[in-house]
């Protein structure tokens, strides 16, 4: 009897220890919210019909990348229609969401220090330069283009 209590108790510590694995592998790092931040914009216009935006956000004592949204937007029809969002905001990872669609998302990484924060920016950034140029190519009328 003894030995089939041990058993369950190993049992419920291991089950235990997944469970609690698992969340830390949902949740990944977050910052410290009692840490004051600054946060900084910038936009770049590319074009009249393509722009690319970074937030970064920073611990204010000491500098430190703790949160960045990398977006390109496309004008259409008279609306900024957003092609890409690469950001490390509220799920716990370095993730991006396509086509403006926020309630879905591919994960690129699970966010365990902010060293995961700062290496994946300039990954972001390209990335978003890169739909951005698309956009411009695919979005912009070519020079001499024949009027319809």
């Amino acid at each position: 009897m003894a030995r089939y209590g041990k058993q369950q108790d190993r049992k419920a510590q291991r089950a235990l220890r997944e469970e609690r694995a698992q969340m830390l592998q949902q949740s990944g790092w977050n910052p410290d919210p009692n840490e004051r931040c600054t946060e900084e914009t910038n936009t770049n216009e590319l074009s009249a019909t393509v722009r690319v935006t970074i937030r970064t956000k920073r611990y204010e004592r000491t500098g430190m990348l703790v949160e960045f949204a990398v977006l390109t937007h496309v004008l259409q029809d008279g609306e900024w229609v957003e092609r890409l969002c690469i950001d490390t905001c509220h799920r716990g990872s370095v993730h991006r969401h396509d086509h403006g669609s926020h309630a879905s998302y591919t994960e690129i990484e699970t966010i365990d220090s902010p060293k995961s924060i700062q290496s994946n920016l300039s990954p972001a950034i390209d990335e978003a330069y890169a739909v951005a140029e698309e956009g411009m190519n695919e979005w912009t009328p070519a020079p001499n283009a024949p009027s319809r």
